[in-house]
């Protein structure tokens, strides 16, 4: 008996890149930054001409946006550096330690760093401020864009606390968390909120007129079963994000801190988490060397992006709502 052949079509569908994913995918890499160790933070200075802060082990060190050169290196810190953050206008950066001490300094000049927390002033290099009371290392050190005299210090020693530049005193000392807190946030609507998260599974929210925790943002229905990596806080003051292993919590802060939403779109954990400037996209990060793209209105992935290596931290520039350059992305 004679067979006929049967020939086999391919219905497989064409691939067609979005909008979104030809816009992403022109983010290449310009220049590769090779550190000697792990960078765990970065952070781009809000004012021109967005100079950024790379953190890695004991040293911050400052890029130009532009050429993407060196321009100054801030060293001789006693421990592991941790969260080198840029004051809005670009004068001021502040940095906290593995020894629980916080360093502040002007960026027009190279410091001499004693075993404080220390401002110096640029003619005389009098020292201005001094801020040592964690007792522990200390994950999280950023300004207020409101109150640029006030500075968010999270430590390992289960504290947080917001200082005070002038007087150098802390204003409040928050308690309540019973782990580290390895993340943190003052409100960009409000400078007396605080958005925290902790290894104690919480989020929290405080208010530096009370004094006190306001809300905790752990429901029986989205329950954080792992330590809290990150958080960040809508430019609306509305909503919160949190990260605990790999999945993404997003908060109804209005609603008294309802966890509307539980994404799990990475296999490892979630280690970094930004938002553009406009608000209307959100990173993330993970130990799974991706790098994911959310449309915030509906939190699907609109891009995916692949790195060699873990991804410890992400920036973006603030420029980038204005098109005046592409975002650097910096995996570990």
């Amino acid at each position: 008996m004679d067979y006929q052949s049967v020939v086999v079509k391919s219905n497989k569908p064409r691939s067609k890149r979005s909008a979104e994913s030809r816009y992403w995918r022109q983010f290449k890499h310009p220049v590769f930054i090779k550190e000697y160790a792990p960078i765990t933070s970065v952070h781009f200075s809000p004012s021109k001409p967005h100079s950024y802060a790379v953190t890695a082990a004991t040293r911050v060190q400052i890029y130009a946006s532009r050429t993407q050169k060196l321009t100054k290196t801030i060293s001789r810190f006693k421990d592991i550096t941790r969260s080198g953050c840029i004051r809005d206008d670009g004068k001021l950066l502040v940095a906290g330690d593995d020894s629980g001490l916080i360093q502040v300094c002007t960026l027009s000049l190279q410091m001499v760093w004693a075993h404080r927390v220390q401002l110096f002033d640029i003619n005389s290099r009098a020292i201005l401020r001094t801020f040592d009371s964690h007792k522990q290392p200390v994950h999280v050190t950023k300004f207020s864009s409101l109150s640029p005299g006030h500075i968010l210090s999270c430590s390992d020693d289960t504290t947080v606390k917001l200082w005070d530049v002038p007087t150098q005193t802390a204003v409040t000392t928050f308690t309540e968390h019973t782990d580290y807190v390895r993340s943190g946030q003052i409100s960009a609507t409000n400078p007396n909120l605080v958005l925290t998260g902790s290894y104690d599974s919480t989020v929290r929210l405080f208010d530096t007129r009370s004094g006190q925790c306001e809300m905790v943002m752990a429901g029986n229905s989205c329950l954080h079963q792992t330590p809290v990596e990150q958080v960040v806080m809508f430019p609306s003051g509305t909503v919160a994000l949190s990260t605990a292993g790999p999945i993404l919590r997003v908060w109804d802060i209005v609603a008294g801190g309802r966890c509307t939403r539980a994404l799990s779109n990475h296999q490892k954990t979630v280690t970094a988490l930004t938002l553009t400037a406009k608000g209307d996209r959100l990173l993330t990060g993970s130990l799974d060397h991706m790098v994911k793209v959310y449309d915030v209105s509906t939190y699907q992935v609109v891009h995916t992006m692949r790195y060699l290596a873990p991804v410890l931290c992400l920036a973006i520039s603030v420029s980038i709502s204005r098109g005046d350059r592409l975002p650097n992305l910096f995996p570990c």
